[in-house]
């Protein structure tokens, strides 16, 4: 055994350190918050690949220059007992340390105390230039210019860029993930004043001006435009040590880009506590208020909360700092707590006393039925009646006759094709035997109506997905057809839907517009008087009422959803956008259908299937869900003999036998014969 040589140590370090271009950024911002900077720059050209971060902080002494790129060098932590109680954002002295064993590093500063300016150059870890500087600041402040990142990691490189440095897509993506890091830098900030301005090739991406009385809707408006916060209610709460502050909106979105949840100006993350929010939503009936009510037009369609979309919110706890240890993260985010349990009770108690202030339902005719129940009946009180549905019924435990015992055997559905069908329960269930070994039986009930949902819901799905992309199941692609091909009426309507959206949604409709197309959406981008360019939007302060969306076809089997919910088609559109841009759902790529389709792996469904599941849209899929409880066999239907074992037979060759379309279970295995 022996040493790693250095430079290598090094370089593995900077993997983990510094994974992405924006959590280089993100480093670089926070030592210029660390240094009291009340102005901080970010310049982002992707080719070449250059960054600049400059501050106007209290910058780096002459002395302290000579360790720039030395790891663990650090004037934020002193001694082990500092760890308990981190103020700032950098502490490990890994940062720029991580950066310069990945690219060229410079840093020039001037400290407040010093007239002069030093500059340092790092490449790969190795110092090439540490001198006073020919040329100095005007003022105090740092400047770092990171080029040529990753140069000694082709892998990731590519992987970041894609296939070259001009690739707009991925340029693009990096641009967007650098704006989202540095709002949620801005978000962070509780007690701050600092301008953080971000550039990029395209011109002007961000500017944030945060003060110490603004609140997160004012920073997330400024990111992502007027349209986001509309309406918010504010959170507090004290709890023992710990403080809840906060706002949640009274809209909702199709995303959940903006739930954010800050532990003493530090991001929460993969924390059970989102979940626990969203579920705390989805039990209110919580609905977008119109902005003038009676007077809702095309313009501004109202969306319901369904599962489909997602409340906005910013908490912040201030807690005590020896409860969570930031050491063993590389991100130097938290991702568990001390007293988790006692912080996530506060934070779900006071969201849902600002939920509780809300009216839960909105809508002024049922406030008025409300208030016409109290006057005919005001003591009126909604009865409780018992289920008129019998119980299962179930083996008491001391049933202890002969061999017979419950079953905790697993079934597949290669046994449940081998089945042998025995009778009809009560009009409701089937009863079969399941041979699993030689000699060995199961006995298991079928529940007739999600056994059939389950049949129905796969072959919609196979069917519809087959005619997205112009194919019969069991058949060849036919070179006649291309994926997309709207034109044919059975599968997109015209229409006509116009409605408003916000910045954000606007690029991203504009970036997945022919993907949307293929599954018979067309919608035309634009204001009131013409279609402004992306860059164009970054550097404008337009008026967001005027950012339209103009749909002119959908599919047919949303059509009589529309006309009874016209914003359907709106959360149908952004759904799938963010669907897409989360990875939640595949990217529809019609040449890799068809290269599986002509190598003949769809002789079954099965596979046909599978590719439905992960590309089709979750509004279709609900819809479909839906469709298929609808046309099942329902409970009380009398079924033959014949007409059972087909449906067993049916159900055995379902991709997902054992469960229906919303996830009850279709088989219940009894006991072991």
């Amino acid at each position: 055994m022996q040493y790693l040589p250095d430079n290598i140590v090094s370089l593995l370090r900077s993997e983990v350190t510094i994974a992405s271009v924006h959590q280089c950024v993100a480093e670089l911002v926070h030592n210029s918050l660390d240094a009291k900077a009340s102005h901080i720059d970010i310049i982002l050209r992707l080719s070449p690949f250059y960054m600049l971060v400059k501050d106007d902080g209290h910058g780096i002494t002459p002395d302290d220059m000579r360790h720039i790129g030395r790891r663990h060098f650090t004037s934020k932590c002193r001694e082990l007992r500092d760890l308990e109680s981190i103020r700032s954002f950098g502490f490990r002295g890994e940062a720029l340390a991580g950066i310069a064993a990945i690219s060229q590093l410079t840093v020039s500063s001037r400290h407040s105390d010093y007239r002069s300016t030093n500059t340092v150059t790092i490449m790969n870890s190795k110092e090439i230039y540490n001198k006073p500087s020919t040329t100095s600041l005007a003022s105090h402040g740092t400047h770092v210019v990171v080029q040529d990142l990753f140069n000694n990691l082709p892998v990731r490189r590519r992987n970041i860029l894609g296939d070259s440095e001009n690739n707009k897509s991925s340029r693009d993506d990096i641009v967007k993930s650098v704006k989202i890091c540095l709002v949620d830098v801005a978000l962070s900030l509780v007690s701050e004043a600092v301008n953080i301005r971000f550039r990029s090739d395209s011109g002007l991406v961000l500017n944030l001006s945060v003060r110490p009385d603004d609140d997160a809707c004012a920073i997330l408006t400024a990111a992502y435009g007027r349209s986001i916060f509309k309406a918010f209610d504010t959170l507090s709460a004290k709890q023992g040590d710990v403080t809840i502050t906060g706002l949640v909106s009274r809209d909702l979105t199709s995303t959940k880009n903006y739930q954010y949840i800050f532990i003493n100006r530090r991001k929460l993350v993969a924390s059970g506590i989102y979940k626990s929010l969203s579920d705390l939503f989805a039990k209110y009936l919580y609905f977008r208020e119109e902005s003038s009510v009676g007077n809702q037009h095309r313009n501004d369609l109202s969306t319901t909360c369904t599962a489909n979309m997602h409340p906005i919110f910013v908490v912040h706890v201030i807690a005590p700092l020896s409860g969570y240890d930031l050491c063993q993260d590389p991100g130097k985010v938290l991702v568990d707590l001390e007293n988790y349990g006692d912080i996530e009770t506060t934070i779900l108690d006071s969201v849902r006393n600002s939920l509780s202030r809300l009216h839960k339902l909105p809508d002024p005719y049922a406030q008025r039925l409300d208030a016409d129940v109290q006057i005919i009946y005001p003591n009126w009180e909604s009865p409780v009646f018992d289920t008129a549905e019998r119980s299962v019924p179930r083996l008491s435990l001391e049933y202890q006759a002969g061999d017979l015992h419950l079953s905790s055997r697993k079934l597949t559905k290669s046994a449940l094709q081998e089945a042998r069908f025995i009778s009809q329960i009560n009009k409701e269930f089937i009863l079969l035997t399941i041979a699993e070994d030689v000699g060995e039986s199961t006995l298991v009930m079928v529940d007739q109506h999600a056994a059939d949902e389950r049949i129905r819901l796969e072959m919609l799905l196979v069917d519809y997905f087959a005619q997205v992309l112009r194919v019969q199941t069991h058949e060849k692609w036919s070179s006649s057809s291309r994926p997309g091909d709207n034109d044919d009426a059975d599968f997109s309507v015209k229409l006509k839907c116009d409605f408003s959206v916000s910045q954000e949604d606007f690029e991203a409709l504009a970036e997945w517009q022919l993907q949307l197309e293929l599954w018979g959406v067309r919608y035309n981008l634009g204001t009131l008087t013409d279609r402004p360019s992306k860059a164009g939007m970054a550097t404008k302060d337009l008026d967001e009422d005027e950012l339209s969306v103009h749909v002119t076809h959908c599919p047919v089997i949303l059509i009589d959803r529309y006309m009874e919910e016209p914003a359907l088609v709106k959360e149908f559109l952004l759904q799938h956008v963010y669907d897409l841009q989360s990875g939640d759902v595949t990217k529809l790529v019609a040449s890799q259908i068809c290269d599986i389709i002509n190598n003949g792996h769809t002789e079954s469904a099965e596979v046909l299937l599978d590719l439905a599941y992960r590309h089709i849209p979750r509004v279709i899929v609900d819809l479909m869900n839906s469709k298929a409880c609808r046309g099942a066999i329902m409970f009380g239907d009398s079924l033959s003999e014949d007409r059972s074992r087909k449906l067993i037979h049916d159900l055995s060759n379902c991709r997902f036998p054992f469960q229906c379309a919303h996830g009850r279970p279709s088989i219940v295995p009894l006991v072991d014969l």
